[in-house]
């Protein structure tokens, strides 16, 4: 079972979880996952989503042009109510927001807080591209 992190357009977590790379320097150059022995990975993280697979913190780029719409939010300014995914692998599969269940298939899907300062902005869905896999780094992760 995969614990998901979000990364930013500003991916927040859902969860307690040892501390992991963090996407730093966004827009400019030198963006990239700076990981918790201080080394700088350069990437484009800020479309990425940050995954705990057992020991190790993986990435996965993230399809941005086709998120759906979870909820609008002000979640550039507070990350209360985040939507996260619930019951993986069940029948019972979907996004848990504000305390209901709305069934979809979410166990391969990120949240983002999207269209920031907008009236559009909330919280996205958006397709982690599987075949994207990187490995950022080893280290025990797991809740």
């Amino acid at each position: 079972m995969k614990s998901y992190l979000f990364i930013a357009l500003s991916l927040l977590a859902f969860s307690t979880f040892a501390a992991g790379p963090k996407c730093v320097n966004i827009g400019s150059r030198s963006e990239g996952w700076k990981t918790t022995d201080g080394k700088l990975l350069w990437a484009n993280c800020s479309k990425e989503a940050l995954v705990c697979e057992k020991d190790e913190w993986v990435s996965y780029k993230l399809d941005t042009e086709h998120m759906r719409l979870l909820g609008w939010s002000k979640c550039s300014e507070y990350s209360t109510n985040k939507p996260f995914c619930a019951n993986i692998g069940s029948k019972s599969e979907g996004w848990m927001i504000n305390g209901q269940l709305h069934w979809d298939n979410c166990s391969e899907k990120a949240v983002i807080c999207g269209a920031k300062g907008s009236r559009s902005e909330g919280w996205y869905a958006a397709d982690m591209e599987l075949a994207t896999r990187h490995v950022i780094q080893k280290g025990k992760c797991t809740k």
